[in-house]
């Protein structure tokens, strides 16, 4: 790279120095010196330039010797800013990492607590819509605030943006849980069921027997354990009155008649 002018220039003003410095210390040998030697043995003017040389010798190895301290120093300094600069650079590294690692590890707290706010939520949700009863307004409320709540933990999740549609659900409920319609359905059957079996057995027409049966189906489709119970209750009752009513008279047609065959049809049917 060309140097500068101002280089250029501070480069001429120390050779200026130098040969100013050179011409303070050293003089020429002159001839009067050495005669002044030899016709008197006057060594003045030979001691006094070599008095001079060597002063101007000295200072020139001062000089050289400053120059590689300096130089030393500045290598040393250069050395010491540099290793300063690599450690400060080094430090703000570190604290850029560990800032870094403190942020993730913030961020991955805030997502477990996000998820864990989420399943909590879905839990309670499924567990509030599975008791909707629409006769019983405080469950349709339980349910609406636990759909609002999961809404709400859904948004929070991290891949909420991607599908937001299929982590909302609805906070309307217009009818009753399937737990809760067939536990209804159940009991309306029971309610059938149970006034046929306390009836009288002249109560047991084929219209009560039919609705028996009707309810029956229901019993073993949900509530199984107790499917043994009303078939056994079903056995006791026998037959309907219509059909103890058909077979009397067909007894009665068969006996024809005979009053003996008549009163064994009476005594079986219990007409007697």
């Amino acid at each position: 790279m060309p140097r500068s002018v101002a280089e250029i220039q501070a480069e001429i003003a120390k050779v200026k120095q130098e040969i100013a410095t050179r011409d303070m210390y050293r003089q020429p040998r002159t001839q009067v010196g050495w005669a002044s030697y030899v016709g008197n043995g006057d060594r003045g003017l030979l001691d006094a330039y070599q008095n001079r040389e060597d002063q101007y010798n000295k200072m020139m190895k001062q000089q050289q010797f400053q120059a590689a301290e300096r130089a030393l120093q500045q290598k040393f300094q250069a050395a010491e800013a540099e290793k300063n600069r690599q450690n400060a650079y080094d430090i703000a590294q570190l604290n850029k990492e560990c800032a870094l690692d403190d942020k993730r590890k913030v961020e991955e707290r805030e997502r477990d607590k996000n998820l864990l706010a989420a399943e909590i939520a879905q839990a309670e949700y499924d567990d509030a819509i599975n008791k909707v009863d629409i006769d019983k307004p405080e469950t349709v409320l339980a349910a609406r605030k636990a759909a609002i709540k999961l809404n709400y933990a859904n948004r929070n999740l991290p891949y909420y943006a991607d599908d937001p549609q299929s982590f909302t659900v609805s906070t309307e409920f217009t009818e009753d849980a399937e737990p809760v319609k067939i536990n209804k359905t159940v009991n309306n059957a029971i309610q059938v069921l149970d006034p046929i079996v306390a009836a009288p057995k002249n109560q047991w027409t084929k219209e009560q027997k039919a609705a028996y049966n009707e309810a029956l189906e229901i019993i073993k489709k949900y509530r199984p354990e107790l499917l043994t119970k009303y078939q056994i209750e079903a056995k006791k009752k026998g037959k309907t009155t219509d059909e103890d009513e058909a077979a009397y008279q067909a007894d009665l047609k068969a006996a024809g008649n005979s009053a003996a065959k008549i009163n064994l049809a009476k005594k079986k049917h219990g007409r007697i």
